[in-house]
């Protein structure tokens, strides 16, 4: 597997004519940045200190990518690697200043095992969230499902931008069952509470769909995938898969609770699981915990 790490605006993947365009000051936040001029007296950019320090930020890329790849090995067993890509962005052209990374899948093609990677700095430094790089490839491998449920977000079609919304639970929870399985969440600490809030966005959702002829985007964006995501996730292997997962996600649940450490072999089991699950069973269980809730009224 080759792995290739650039950063967009480096001085040497450029001729003199675009480097007149390129702001010194775009770099000047960065840590370690040396605002002196090269030795010719003319492009800061491009003196040696500065080109040492992206050589050791493309590294750090480089190597954050290598060991979730360690990680995660059993799960890309049978996975084709060919060429990695990762474009390290600065200066905010491809991620924006709360994006850590997002796996490119539009340009990735996993049948000539290609893949492009965008990161922001904040997963280069250690302000960086733990197990981004892991996540990111739980993507990776959720591939086929990305690109399947892509059609939605572009319709204009009310019922499709509602299942968007609702897949997006299943595709960031999938990519942060690993995060989740490590024992790192924040408020939502337990899989009751997670599925009643996700309960509640659903019926809100369908409240509002059922109201109006377009959905407040605000109300979108204010459902959290990321932190109700992987617990949702779960909570369908528990229940909904035919009983095969409920032992094991019980006793999962059980060591969550109590701070214990997970096996890696049963994260890995859970994640493979967990990969299994389409975006027509995942509605198919979204449409249950609706009908489950109005039956209780």
């Amino acid at each position: 597997m080759n792995i290739y790490t650039s950063i967009l605006n480096h001085p040497h993947y450029m001729n003199e004519e675009d480097r007149d365009w390129v702001d010194e000051d775009q770099f000047n936040w960065l840590p370690g940045f040396d605002q002196n001029e090269d030795s010719d007296g003319e492009y800061g950019l491009s003196n040696e200190n500065n080109i040492k320090l992206f050589l050791d930020i493309e590294q750090k890329a480089k190597v954050g990518f290598q060991n979730a790849m360690v990680s995660l090995k059993p799960l890309f067993e049978s996975h084709y690697f060919n060429n990695v890509f990762i474009s390290i962005d600065l200066i905010g052209l491809l991620v924006n200043g709360n994006t850590l990374a997002c796996y490119n899948f539009r340009d990735s093609d996993p049948q000539f095992g290609n893949y492009y990677f965008d990161i922001g700095w904040r997963q280069i430094n250690s302000e960086a969230k733990d197990y981004v790089w892991e996540h990111e490839l739980l993507h990776l491998l959720d591939h086929r499902l990305i690109d399947r449920i892509s059609i939605y977000r572009g319709s204009k079609e009310i019922i499709d931008i509602y299942r968007y919304y609702l897949l997006k639970y299943r595709e960031e929870g999938f990519a942060e069952l690993y995060y989740l399985l490590k024992g790192k969440y924040d408020n939502i600490d337990n899989i009751d509470k997670a599925v009643d809030i996700f309960r509640q966005n659903i019926t809100n959702l369908k409240n509002q769909i059922d109201a109006e002829s377009v959905l407040d985007e605000k109300i979108l964006k204010s459902y959290d995938f990321y932190e109700l995501g992987p617990w949702i996730m779960l909570d369908l292997l528990r229940t909904h898969a035919c009983n095969s997962y409920e032992e094991l996600i019980n006793e999962t649940l059980e060591k969550l609770y109590s701070k214990q450490i997970i096996e890696e072999s049963k994260i890995q089991e859970i994640i493979k699981a967990a990969l299994n699950i389409d975006h027509y069973f995942y509605l198919e269980y979204c449409t249950k915990l609706i009908d489950n809730k109005n039956e209780k009224k």
